[in-house]
C-alpha cells in the first residue's frame, strides 16, 4: 500500500474483493482515511446495467 504521496505525484492503489453481487436496491461504499490524520474519502459506486 503506498505509504504517502507527494506533491503532483499520482500513485494508484488496487485492493481486491471476493466475488460478490449488489441488487439494484444495494450500494458500495468504500472509506478511505489517513492513518495519521482527519480526512476521509467516500467512494460511492452505482450499478450499472
Amino acid at each position: 500500500m503506498p505509504e504517502a504521496v507527494g506533491n503532483n505525484s499520482v500513485k494508484r492503489l488496487v485492493y481486491v474483493l471476493p466475488k460478490f453481487v449488489l441488487s439494484e436496491n444495494e450500494k458500495l461504499y468504500i472509506d478511505l482515511k489517513e492513518l495519521k490524520g482527519s480526512r476521509t474519502i467516500t467512494l460511492k459506486t452505482k450499478l450499472l446495467i
